[in-house]
């Protein structure tokens, strides 16, 4: 494997882990895909938000991505947003008004590193949009890669400005 998943209960941003990915080789994600959550294909035809707390000292290393495969399995969409500018600051990353395909079979929401040998910390992920109103990714604290949990809400009322945007878990800042 070429990209490590460690959960870090030193740099953390909500609650008490985030994500820590360290890469081996250059261009590595880690994902959630409809595989585990099999209700991420009830977002096919929506508009969407994916968000997530990123921190780094690396530029142009940490992102999020967005990948989706049509009924044929051909890939329909890979959306990216912009890099992490590599401050050592936690960033809110997003890729916004996102428009998904109606025909999809297959969507992964990635936190993608790209750059060789180097971490970068993802805490509370969540999408948007959708008849799921929101789902964050992962609620209990990104214990293991394939039995990570969602948490969906009917609704949530969140802008830019909101930096705690996760009071309905519980979850508290932690600078």
């Amino acid at each position: 494997a070429n990209l490590t998943l460690a959960r870090e209960s030193t740099t953390v941003l909500y609650g008490a882990y985030s994500a820590k990915l360290t890469t081996t080789a250059a261009t590595q994600y880690l994902y959630q895909s409809d595989t585990e959550v099999p209700r991420l294909l009830d977002l096919a035809g929506d508009g969407i938000d994916f968000r997530s707390w990123v921190y780094t000292d690396t530029a142009s290393h940490a992102r999020l991505q967005v990948y989706t495969k049509d009924l044929d399995g051909n890939e329909v969409t890979t959306s990216t947003d912009s890099y992490h500018p590599g401050d050592s600051r936690w960033h809110l990353m997003e890729i916004t008004n996102l428009s998904l395909p109606s025909g999809i079979r297959q969507i992964q929401f990635r936190f993608a590193c790209d750059v060789n040998s180097t971490d970068a910390y993802f805490d509370h992920a969540r999408i948007k949009g959708g008849i799921l109103r929101s789902i964050f990714l992962p609620r209990a604290g990104w214990k293991e890669l394939r039995s990570v949990s969602i948490q969906a809400t009917q609704s949530r009322t969140e802008s830019d400005e909101d930096l705690d945007p996760c009071d309905d878990l519980g979850a508290e800042r932690a600078f």
